[in-house]
């Protein structure tokens, strides 16, 4: 595998660009490929390191697709839980709520898992404050050890983990000035990705005249199917990233979240708007 990176790799610099990654794939006959499959962290370019990572994981999808649908089922994925000796939650993985998991969703399952297993470095399945930490601080980002400790019992689980990684992932995406907070008109792009009828004044509970991430997880866990919508939204925003790196500069950055929003909405849940103008009349009645 080594000979056939150093292969691909023409300029010698030790890593794939996109298009080395495409002729990687091509050379590998991997049909259907994407290069937000392989570079998870849409950094442009991957190392010997992501690619054996990315190359493992992908011979793990593959063995446990036993049905060769290009997808696993419910079966399937218990069928992986045993053979790792891990519990896996389906809902965990299944971000546009089909109740199957293809390859792209499987892969961002499979980086959340790889970074909490490198952090959890006594092996006991879960997350101690430190460790946490150390987590947070691989992902740079600040951790609240009490925003992710949702029972809390004193650690953090993987499925705590993936609730709070979601959630952090959809913020960081609307923060698009990166400030911490989102402010109207980050608030603005948010009700539009979600298609309904959304003020700051919903969300900002201390009336400071924005939302930080404490008053985000608050409004973001009161709704399941908000939360996967936002799941699916940024995942489809990364996977753009990734894909398009190497392209000329797209356009502005309200932008481009409002389009990636609208395409993901309409292509993959085209049901959603109507249910959650629902919940915002429901939500609207119970307050007068």
């Amino acid at each position: 595998m080594r000979r056939k990176f150093d292969q691909i790799d023409v300029d010698q610099s030790g890593k794939l660009d996109r298009d080395e990654m495409v002729k990687m794939a091509e050379l590998l006959r991997i049909q259907n490929f994407e290069v937000a499959d392989m570079d998870l962290a849409a950094e442009g370019q991957i190392a010997f390191e992501d690619f054996q990572a990315w190359w493992r994981m992908r011979m793990m999808f593959i063995k446990a697709d036993e049905s060769g649908e290009d997808h696993l089922t419910r079966a399937e994925v218990q069928q992986l839980a045993r053979s790792l000796g891990i519990q896996i939650s389906v809902r965990s993985m299944d971000v546009d709520g089909d109740d199957c998991i293809d390859f792209s969703e499987f892969a961002v399952w499979w980086n959340m898992r790889h970074k909490f297993d490198t952090c959890d470095t006594n092996n006991n399945g879960a997350l101690s404050y430190e460790e946490a930490n150390s987590l947070g601080a691989s992902l740079g980002a600040q951790v609240n050890f009490e925003e992710m400790d949702e029972d809390g019992d004193g650690t953090v689980d993987f499925k705590e983990f993936t609730e709070w990684y979601k959630m952090r992932r959809c913020f960081e995406k609307i923060d698009v000035s990166g400030d911490g907070a989102l402010d109207h008109e980050e608030i603005k792009r948010l009700a539009y990705m979600l298609g309904m009828d959304l003020k700051i004044e919903d969300i900002d509970k201390d009336n400071d005249g924005e939302v930080d991430f404490a008053e985000f997880q608050k409004w973001w866990g009161g709704n399941k199917t908000r939360a996967q919508v936002m799941s699916r939204v940024a995942m489809q925003m990364d996977r753009d990233k990734a894909n398009k790196v190497e392209q000329e500069p797209g356009p502005p950055a309200a932008l481009y979240i409002a389009g990636a929003a609208f395409f993901t909405v309409i292509t993959v849940l085209p049901t959603v708007f109507s249910v959650l103008r629902q919940i915002q009349e429901i939500s609207d009645q119970a307050n007068k």
